[in-house]
């Protein structure tokens, strides 16, 4: 069975006009702000980023399963390939936050409790 993230991740061209598959910043373009909306709009996004943070270490996708009150695999599977899409996260388990992800939980941090 292919999950839907495996489905976006061996299609990487998927992000790649914004060049948000590898989590870079491309000369001229900012990524920020779709990255952010994206964790932003989620609950479980901002579960699974937060998490990567405050653990600082790869985190394998068992542990994320665990986490995720959502109890479906494929809402997870939905949401670690959109954080991958935007960059926020690295492309295979142990996921960790690249240093968009890092940005970005730096400024949710402000405004959550």
């Amino acid at each position: 069975m292919i999950s839907l993230s495996e489905t976006i991740l061996s299609r990487p061209e998927l992000g790649e006009e914004l060049n948000m598959g590898r989590g870079e910043v491309e000369k001229g373009k900012d990524n920020y702000v779709p990255a952010f909306c994206r964790v932003a709009c989620s609950d479980v996004s901002i579960r699974i980023v937060m998490h990567l943070d405050k653990v600082g270490r790869g985190v394998s996708r068992d542990e994320l399963i665990n986490l995720s009150l959502s109890g479906s695999d494929g809402i997870l599977d939905y949401n670690l390939g959109e954080l991958v899409r935007f960059g926020v996260i690295s492309r295979e388990s142990p996921y960790v936050l690249t240093k968009l992800g890092g940005e970005i939980v730096k400024n949710l941090k402000r405004v959550l409790p």
